[in-house]
C-alpha cells in the first residue's frame, strides 16, 4: 500500500501517516523536504527524527 499524505507545516501529517500504517502493520518511509535554515528548524527536525518509530525508513 502506498499513500501520500499532504498538508501544511505542523499539520500532523507524520503522525497521521504513522497511525494509518500502524493500523495495517506496515512500515513507514519518510520523505522530508524541509531544510534546516535556522536553529529553530534544526531543532524541530532533530525532534521529529527522534520521535520516529524504529522500523521506519527515511528519504
Amino acid at each position: 500500500m502506498r499513500q501520500l499524505v499532504l498538508g501544511g507545516v505542523r499539520s500532523g501529517k507524520s503522525r497521521y501517516a504513522e497511525s494509518l500504517a500502524k493500523e495495517v502493520g506496515l512500515p513507514v518511509t519518510y520523505i522530508a523536504t524541509a531544510r534546516a535554515g535556522d536553529d529553530e528548524m534544526q531543532q524541530r527536525i532533530q525532534q521529529h527524527q527522534a520521535y520516529r518509530p524504529s522500523d521506519t525508513g527515511s528519504g
